[in-house]
């Protein structure tokens, strides 16, 4: 594993999203030990330190370059910021590269009214974030370009992501959650529709059907009025699991990132994350210690990848106030 061929070629192909790390609870797996980290609380970091997960999901933005040519690992970080904080609506970006090893501001500004920090996601050479009012804005460093997509489909419940290196965007559509993908041009893509109600399915399969014996038979016959009346309360049960979920019903959209479309959907105490392509759910329950009001903002995603990092001393501070 200290081979840096080895690092190169595992970066080269992202793996899916582990777990996340959430206010007071540490980290929540989503395969339990399988995906552990060596210490869910971070008990390693000392006492008197002030700590502060930091990951593509926050507010600052890691690009990586996962191409083979990479071998001394080298990272950009992107950082939005008010140009007239509190009150402009317009952004700049902080940007530092681990090969010169100092920030710098970009000249150029994007119009991006009620930004939220936490959304941020890397899409290839692009550092995403999106907005309150619908939109989404990306910066790419190397070039300097500044992107601006509307979100697409009309609901007030969506989330981006990355997948492949490209931008998503998941939408609550009723009962539904379509995912899009974003084309060159500012076009997107439906690539994946489905059912709320089968994300949050329960894991466990349905028992194993065994044989009925001549006393059930004899039982189901004596019993067809209360059986049929039992039928009945089955079908009601089995049609309001179904029905559309709405979104008073608790149902949280999360970012997301990885190699696939994975989507992750909060509905109360359970978090689940959805391959679209497989249609395999893994879950991890939220611990009583989370607050109940906890809904998704707040969280930094982990994801299962092997890199080769490339040391980097501060040549210069950023700016106190970014």
């Amino acid at each position: 594993m200290s081979s840096p061929l080895f690092a190169v070629a595992h970066a080269a192909a992202p793996r899916r999203v582990s777990g996340v790390f959430v206010p007071s609870a540490g980290f929540l797996p989503f395969d339990g030990d399988d995906d552990a980290v060596p210490s869910p609380s971070l008990s390693f970091v000392p006492a008197s330190s002030e700590l502060v997960v930091l990951s593509s999901s926050r507010a600052i933005v890691v690009l990586f370059d996962t191409s083979a040519y990479n071998f001394r690992g080298d990272f950009t970080l992107v950082c939005p910021f008010e140009s007239e904080p509190g009150s402009s609506g317009a952004y700049c970006f902080q940007v530092f590269t681990s090969g010169t090893g100092a920030w710098w501001v970009t000249d150029v500004m994007s119009p991006a009214e009620g930004l939220v920090a936490a959304s941020g996601v890397a899409a290839g050479a692009t550092a995403w974030w999106r907005t309150s009012i619908g939109t989404a804005v990306g910066y790419t460093p190397v070039t300097g370009r500044i992107d601006l997509v509307t979100c697409p489909g009309d609901s007030d419940q969506w989330e981006i992501g990355s997948a492949a290196g490209m931008l998503h965007c998941a939408v609550i559509d009723g009962g539904d959650v379509v995912v899009f993908r974003l084309h060159e041009h500012g076009i997107w893509e439906v690539t994946t529709r489905v059912a709320v109600a089968e994300i949050l399915q329960p894991s466990q399969p349905p028992p194993p059907a065994r044989a009925t014996t001549s006393t059930e038979i004899v039982a189901s016959q004596q019993h067809d009025e209360s059986g049929a009346e039992e039928e009945e309360g089955s079908r009601a049960v089995v049609a309001a699991a179904n029905a559309p979920l709405r979104l008073d019903d608790g149902v949280r959209l999360l970012g997301f990132q990885g190699a696939e479309v994975e989507v992750v959907v909060l509905a109360g105490r359970r978090l689940v994350a959805f391959d679209a392509r497989t249609r395999r759910r893994r879950e991890v329950a939220v611990p009583d210690e989370v607050d109940a009001a906890w809904d998704g903002a707040e969280h930094a995603v982990h994801i299962n990848t092997l890199a080769l990092i490339a040391p980097a001393a501060l040549a210069a501070e950023p700016p106190a106030d970014p």
